[in-house]
């Protein structure tokens, strides 16, 4: 009996030793985490977090669950946990379904440009140990704002009279109609000439990285008043389902796109009606998603005992 003692006694000393230098690896040294994007396509975007503890924690670490959600939309979640307990470094894989992201999408612009992005991280040390962890980041990124089109006027029939000019475009959402956003643009003309200049049939299609976004028009006709001004609001319909490629093509080109914007309209000159291309134009759109991301898991990391 004595010698089942010491046989318990050692393996129960062992064992707070063990425990010891577990809860000393976790606790001396948070780990450093570090998001970036990884492969991408029309359906699925990854986010690969590398992580590193200053030294093996020699335990076994079961992660049960990690999950995304954006604007109260389920967008994400892991594909694959890479971790050894003899090493420091892990790493995780977060997949993101581009169509569900199309549906947060909707709800951010709902919200006025504005989400919250939570993540969601369940795990268990020794199959035992509950470890959570919740990341919180508020997700604001002013796209429309940054589509603010303007061209100068240019002579038309040989210098008779000028074309008007756009002084500024503003973007607003208002919201879904089936597979569509609709968003208003409201275009501010100049007219640079000494008499009124009657304009009707704006329209103009918008593309991003040569695809095909959306497509506005209006029949509304309205006078701008010698060297004056007048707002035209033109109903501008987004395609939806061509937003996962447009989002691919925008992470691939590190959070980049090139928006193109063709406008036409028609003048009415001594009693007739011309129709112009009044300009082509490109604007850079660019955001700063994952650079958010990571401070985000940074802050989590401050969070945890001992950060």
């Amino acid at each position: 009996m004595g010698l089942v003692r010491r046989i318990v006694g050692l393996f129960l000393l062992i064992l707070l030793i063990w425990g010891g230098y577990v809860a000393y690896a976790i606790l001396s040294s948070p780990p450093q985490l570090k998001a970036r994007w990884g492969n991408v396509n029309d359906t699925v975007t990854e986010i690969l977090i590398s992580g590193k503890l200053n030294r093996p924690l020699l335990v076994p670490f079961n992660l049960k669950e990690l999950t995304v959600n954006f604007t109260g939309v389920e967008v994400a979640k892991v594909m694959d946990f890479n971790y050894s307990p003899t090493k420091p470094n892990f790493t995780i894989v977060v997949g993101v379904d581009n169509y569900r992201l199309v549906d947060a999408f909707v709800n951010y612009m709902n919200n006025g440009q504005r989400g919250t992005a939570l993540v969601y991280l369940r795990g268990n040390l020794l199959w035992l140990i509950p470890i959570k962890l919740d990341v919180k980041q508020v997700i604001q990124e002013d796209v429309l704002g940054q589509m603010n089109f303007t061209v100068e006027s240019k002579p038309l029939l040989g210098g008779l009279i000028s074309t008007p000019a756009v002084v500024g475009t503003k973007f607003l959402w208002n919201g879904t109609k089936n597979d569509y956003g609709i968003i208003t643009a409201y275009m501010k003309f100049y007219n640079p000439n000494s008499i009124p200049l009657p304009i009707g049939n704006v329209s103009f299609d918008v593309y991003a990285d040569g695809i095909k976004l959306g497509h506005g028009y209006t029949e509304r006709t309205i006078i701008i008043p010698a060297k004056g001004y007048a707002t035209l609001p033109v109903e501008t319909l987004l395609n939806l389902k061509a937003i996962p490629k447009v989002w691919a093509l925008h992470v691939r080109n590190r959070e980049r796109s090139n928006v193109k914007v063709n406008v036409y309209l028609t003048v009415g000159v001594s009693g007739r009606a011309v129709e112009v291309r009044l300009f082509s134009q490109n604007v850079t759109v660019k955001t700063n998603i994952m650079e958010q991301i990571n401070q985000a898991l940074q802050q989590a990391v401050k969070e945890l005992p001992g950060g």
